[in-house]
């Protein structure tokens, strides 16, 4: 139960960061201030907590239980890791360009893991359901900041050099 609400809290925190990103386009800077520390942040922090802390109510969740919660925690310290970066940029007032490749190293990480849940949720039982519920959410949500974290790049004027 306790996964599900903090599930909730970062479907919050993530829709409105990516929310308002997109709405302060094309002003690169003005949409990652947004982005950075809430939708690579907030949401990072919160999936640690779900993933590290709570991890049995987490795999209940996801239909991933294990005695083993080693995965559970290697996915939790991930999501801390960009976390913590996130909030160092955007704390440490660190260049567009920076705040661009977290966002976009974030968005990457979560599309891998979107793919995924898509790939299990057409492959195991209670497709439509696994499908709408993790799958759809995670797979849209990564694309929104790829987009976003591509787009900041071109109307800052950034290069992959």
């Amino acid at each position: 139960m306790i996964a599900w609400v903090i599930h909730i809290l970062e479907l919050i925190a993530g829709i409105f960061g990516v929310g308002v990103g997109i709405w302060r386009l094309p002003d690169a800077a003005s949409a990652l201030e947004v982005v950075t520390p809430t939708a690579v942040g907030l949401v990072g922090l919160l999936a640690f907590v779900r993933h590290f802390l709570f991890h049995e109510s987490d795999a209940k969740r996801l239909e991933w239980e294990s005695i083993r919660p080693e995965f559970q925690y290697e996915v939790g310290f991930a999501n801390l890791a960009f976390a913590l970066v996130a909030f160092l940029a955007y704390f440490g007032g660190w260049s567009v360009a920076a705040q661009v490749a977290v966002v976009l190293g974030y968005g990457l990480y979560l599309l891998q893991a979107a793919l995924l849940h898509t790939w299990q949720s057409m492959h195991g039982g209670r497709r439509l359901p696994r499908l709408l519920q993790s799958a759809l959410p995670a797979l849209a949500f990564s694309l929104l900041m790829i987009y976003l974290a591509v787009e900041a790049m071109i109307q800052a004027d950034s290069s992959l050099r």
